[in-house]
């Protein structure tokens, strides 16, 4: 005597499901799995660390005499390529005059990983460091700090003490997030396109 299972009716309905596609290969378009890649801003501890459970990371944090930086890291989150920066702002900032100009220079930092996917869906990373010292343009008037250093370009804006505005590396656009006094600013930013994700920063006075 045969037994039917009861299962069987649920499997021919997954076959069935299996088979919508291209008519040629039942799998066709199941479990494609791709690079995608995200940015944000972070707050990093004291000595500029950013707490965070990704892998395969680059990081970088400058912090000056006065105590004040940023810090960044970019790494993998499975396969969600991931920038984040943030600064450490400790000084008590005078507001930045309402006319004239000044010309700061101070440290800069970057990482950036260029991806792909392997055949085990993992992130390989081609990376990009870059460090050195960074000359910007406040524009007091404009209310604008501006200036290109290697692969950076800083286009910032503020109002008071808030700094914000846009950065470009290699091309690839960034938010800025920091703050600005009189005769400081502090700076992070971070950004990503399809397969490119950076984060870093910038103290000058």
């Amino acid at each position: 005597m045969s037994r039917i299972s009861p299962f069987a009716p649920l499997a021919l309905v997954a076959l069935a499901a299996c088979t919508e596609g291209n008519g040629d290969n039942p799998f066709d378009g199941i479990g494609t799995v791709t690079l995608t890649t995200t940015s944000s801003l972070a707050t990093p501890a004291d000595d500029g660390t950013i707490t965070h459970s990704l892998t395969d990371t680059k990081e970088v944090a400058v912090i000056d005499a006065s105590t004040d930086g940023f810090g960044a890291v970019v790494g993998a989150d499975g396969t969600v390529l991931t920038a984040q920066a943030g600064t450490v702002v400790t000084s008590v900032f005078a507001d930045p005059p309402i006319s004239g100009t000044a010309q700061w220079s101070g440290d800069y930092a970057l990482i950036k990983s260029d991806a792909t996917l392997d055949a085990d869906d993992q992130i390989v990373s081609t990376w990009t460091e870059e460090s050195g010292t960074i000359t910007l343009d406040a524009d007091f008037d404009a209310q604008t700090l501006t200036g290109t250093q290697g692969s950076l370009t800083v286009a910032g804006t503020y109002a008071g003490q808030d700094l914000g505005g846009t950065v470009t590396v290699d091309g690839v656009d960034g938010t800025l997030d920091g703050t600005i006094g009189a005769t400081k600013a502090i700076g992070a930013f971070h950004g990503t396109d399809a397969a490119s994700a950076y984060a870093g920063g910038f103290v000058v006075e």
